[in-house]
């Protein structure tokens, strides 16, 4: 079994919040980043916290996650209509003034570092992606998080995976999440590979594992300290920690 490539998945596959922070937390460091966006002089007499859990209580009701992600359309539309939502909300707000700042405050919402949420790498996360690289192959990353590219790349700097993936693919970017499989194919198309090429690694059976096993990929399921599952393919690997991959045979070096 020959593979040229390793492609994960991002939240609890590669990183995790062992100690997820309170609301109240995170709501504070978005605030702190809307005081220093573009145009918060526009916004001086506003209440930066009340806005910001106004505007999420709102986003939840009117853009919520699907009730079954597994179910179709697989469409990904939240990061346009949010940024749509913080326009329509300022505009309530502050007024017609403020529609130039609405792709600015939104963006700002996610530029909160990871560990104001708690989200941290695995400890072994770091170690067995550089030991893949340094035998050769190639990485990938497909995530069905909401925002764009350069946001996740930016993540991934403050978490010490900067440059670590030659491919990243965010179902915002694309419009579609995962398990659609123009999600796999966007990032098998960026490398230039055939499923057949590839492993993919996730924590996820119906997300992950499933939608790259019918595309041809091998895969690998990550428990996370959960039960081996008894009832998928023989095919598909098992791990518990992301450093067992380092022992399978075809990515031995």
């Amino acid at each position: 079994m020959t593979k040229t490539a390793v492609m994960f998945d991002l939240d609890d596959t590669l990183v995790h919040m062992p100690k997820r922070r309170g609301w109240d937390e995170v709501t504070r460091a978005q605030a702190q980043q809307l005081r220093i966006a573009p145009g918060a002089d526009v916004a001086a007499g506003l209440d930066l916290p009340d806005f910001i859990t106004s505007f999420w209580s709102t986003f939840n009701l009117e853009l919520p996650e699907p009730p079954d992600p597994l179910a179709p359309p697989f469409d990904e539309l939240r990061w346009s209509q949010g940024e749509q939502l913080m326009g329509r909300m300022l505009r309530e707000r502050i007024g017609p003034t403020a529609d130039h700042l609405a792709n600015a405050w939104w963006r700002a919402l996610f530029e909160v570092p990871p560990e104001v949420f708690g989200r941290v790498c695995f400890p072994d996360t770091i170690d067995t992606l550089t030991t893949l690289s340094d035998r050769g192959f190639r990485l990938g990353l497909v995530t069905n998080r909401l925002t764009p590219v350069d946001l996740v790349l930016q993540e991934l700097e403050q978490v010490g995976l900067g440059e670590m993936f030659e491919v990243t693919v965010s179902a915002g970017a694309i419009g579609l999440r995962k398990p659609h499989p123009a999600v796999f194919e966007a990032a098998l198309s960026s490398l230039g590979v055939g499923a057949r090429d590839v492993l993919m690694v996730g924590d996820s059976l119906t997300l992950d594992i499933e939608p790259a096993s019918r595309l041809g990929m091998a895969a690998a399921l990550k428990r996370n300290g959960r039960k081996a599952n008894t009832r998928i393919d023989q095919s598909v690997f098992q791990i518990d920690h992301l450093d067992e991959l380092l022992c399978l045979e075809f990515l031995n070096g």
